[in-house]
């Protein structure tokens, strides 16, 4: 695992496939082993093997951002952040703030994988929450005028950089502050919702295998270049800007690796 993933960190943690090696090695001793290190120090390995091996998930630093503050967003947050519970910690809102504007994304919601990453070691924490909110007023035939209260979240792995969730959740009511009463009571299932995101990350990155190297093109006035033809694509894939995100005025870059 690569020291930025480490950097940040409040726990020391082990991952399940260590405690099993620990286990492992402990199961495996031979009875002459055993009868050399004495009982004592065999009843304090299976001590410390038992305290690994039952400890809890790691606990995971979270960031909350607001790169567009709004009343509805802070008041959200906040519901937010008291929603979680171990093995998540929320950062202090601040130190998170203060840390994001250092790396200046020019487009806060629309981060390519590197930028994500650095962004992610900067703030020291292991995921980073995104988070967009307002109060529009919304009409529609057939019904009154009413207020939506809305909130996009994206949930960014920092050792990654890729987005590993993001949700859409609204509340609507006749006034804005009773549409905001009801976003606010979603808060504590999104809190839940992103907590078993943030669990199944970690084992998928545990158990991730590096993608092989893609050749690059060879450098110009290299020997390489002699009847070389570099792929073309034949087709251009432009995902349809479909009426939802036209509704919430989203725009997003969707990057891919092609072997």
């Amino acid at each position: 695992m690569s020291n930025s993933f480490l950097d940040g960190l409040t726990v020391v943690f082990v991952f399940p496939a260590t405690s099993q090696l620990l286990s492992d090695r402990f199961i495996k001793m031979k009875q002459t082993d055993i009868a050399k290190v004495g009982p004592r120090l065999w009843v304090w390995g299976w001590l410390v093997t038992l305290f690994i091996l039952s400890a809890p998930a790691a606990a995971q630093t979270v960031a909350i951002l607001l790169p567009v503050e709004s009343e509805t967003g802070l008041a959200y947050a906040e519901s937010l952040r008291n929603g979680f519970s171990p093995p998540v910690r929320v950062l202090d809102p601040d130190l998170a703030k203060a840390a994001f504007r250092s790396a200046a994304p020019i487009a806060p919601f629309n981060l390519s994988t590197t930028d994500a990453n650095t962004i992610g070691n900067a703030i020291g924490s292991d995921f980073f929450l995104r988070l967009r909110s307002a109060v529009v007023r919304r009409s529609a035939s057939g019904r009154p005028e009413y207020y939506e209260a809305y909130a996009v979240l994206y949930l960014v792995s920092s050792r990654t950089g890729q987005l590993v969730y993001w949700k859409l959740v609204n509340g609507e009511g006749l006034t804005p502050v009773r549409a905001e009463e009801k976003l606010i009571d979603t808060s504590s299932s999104i809190a839940a919702e992103i907590t078993g995101a943030v669990n199944a990350t970690l084992k998928a990155e545990v158990n991730a295998h590096d993608l092989p190297p893609i050749a690059e093109l060879p450098e110009e006035g290299s020997a390489l270049l002699r009847g070389f033809r570099a792929p073309i694509p034949y087709r251009r894939i432009k995902p349809a800007y479909t009426p939802l995100a036209s509704f919430y005025d989203v725009a997003a870059t969707v990057e891919m690796v092609v072997d």
